[in-house]
């Protein structure tokens, strides 16, 4: 009997390890599902601050944007008006000139035909 005891003992000692093997691998299985479970939340935290961040950079580039244009149209207003007000003052002053020599030419027709009498 000392054989069967010897290996009875070795199969109970073969049941324990496999017992405690067991419980550390579910053990370790449940940490590895927190670990998972962890790192999926984290995963879709990161993918949510991403979009936001996203959304912000596109946020601030069409105000960028909105901005540029409306100072190049206020400048190309400036720039138009001032055209306008240059060519006006050029036309008034083309006008002025006319003004004084059809006077001019006028005064020296009234004079050559007064001499011409």
């Amino acid at each position: 009997m000392p054989c069967s005891s010897v290996r009875r003992r070795a199969v109970e000692e073969r049941e324990g390890y496999i017992a405690t093997s067991r419980s550390e691998a579910k053990q370790k299985l449940a940490q590895v599902q927190r670990l998972e479970a962890e790192l999926t939340e984290q995963l879709r935290e990161a993918r949510q601050q991403g979009q936001a961040l996203i959304l912000e950079a596109e946020q601030e580039v069409d105000k960028i944007y909105r901005e540029a244009l409306a100072a190049a149209q206020a400048d190309a207003i400036a720039t138009r008006e001032k055209a306008r007000r240059e060519i006006e003052a050029q036309k008034d002053k083309a006008l002025d000139s006319l003004k004084v020599e059809a006077d001019r030419l006028g005064a020296l027709i009234v004079h050559r035909l007064l001499a011409a009498r």
